[in-house]
C-alpha cells in the first residue's frame, strides 16, 4: 500500500496521562515518515506523562485542547491504548463528542486496543473488532487494532482508510 494518501493529512492524538508510551513513540515516528502532522489533544494545555511498561514513562507537549477540538480541524483521529487513559477518556464529555463528530461523518479514525472500548461505548463502530491482540482489522473509514498489532500494519490500513474517504468525497 502506498503511503501517499497520508501525506499532508494532521492526525489528532487524543490522549491524557497514561497513555501507552511504547506504542505512541513507535506510531509518531511513522506518522511522520509517511508525511502526517501528528497533534497530541488533551484535556489541558502542558505536558502529559506516557506509561512505560509498569511505571510513568516521559512527559510529551500537549498541542491542543479537548473543549477547543473540532473534528474538521483533523483528516484522521487516533486514539492510542493505555488502561489508566482509556478510563479517562470514557468519562469526559468532550472526548465523546469528539470521537462522536469523527465517527459519524466517516472521517479516518484508527483505534488502538481501549481505544476500540471507547468507540464502542458511543454505539458508532459496529461489530468491527480485531480476532485477537496482534490483529488489525478494518472498514472504509475505522481501522481497529490490537494492543500488540504491527504499527506498519495499523499505518497501511490507515492509509487506505484515507484513501477510501477521498473516494468517497470524490463520488460525491
Amino acid at each position: 500500500m502506498s503511503l501517499s494518501a497520508l501525506a499532508g493529512k494532521t492526525a489528532a492524538i487524543l490522549v491524557t496521562h497514561g497513555f501507552d508510551e511504547s506504542i505512541l513513540i513507535n506510531l509518531q515516528k511513522q506518522l511522520n515518515e509517511a508525511g502526517v502532522k501528528a497533534k497530541m489533544v488533551s484535556k489541558e494545555n502542558g505536558l502529559i506523562n506516557g506509561w512505560a511498561g509498569k511505571q510513568w514513562g516521559l512527559s510529551y507537549p500537549v498541542d491542543g485542547v479537548w473543549r477547543e477540538t473540532v473534528a474538521v480541524d483533523y483528516d484522521i483521529m487516533i486514539i492510542p491504548d493505555g488502561d489508566q487513559h482509556i478510563k479517562a477518556l470514557l468519562s469526559v464529555s468532550h472526548v465523546k463528542r469528539i470521537v462522536s463528530a469523527f465517527l459519524r461523518e466517516k472521517a479516518p479514525s484508527l483505534l488502538i486496543g481501549g481505544g476500540v472500548e471507547l468507540a464502542s461505548s458511543l454505539n458508532l463502530v459496529g461489530d468491527i473488532a480485531p480476532d485477537h491482540d496482534a490483529h488489525v482489522c478494518r472498514d472504509d473509514h475505522v481501522v481497529v487494532a490490537g494492543r500488540s498489532a504491527p504499527i506498519p500494519e495499523m499505518i497501511d490500513n490507515l492509509a487506505l482508510a484515507v484513501s477510501n474517504a477521498v473516494d468517497a468525497v470524490d463520488a460525491a
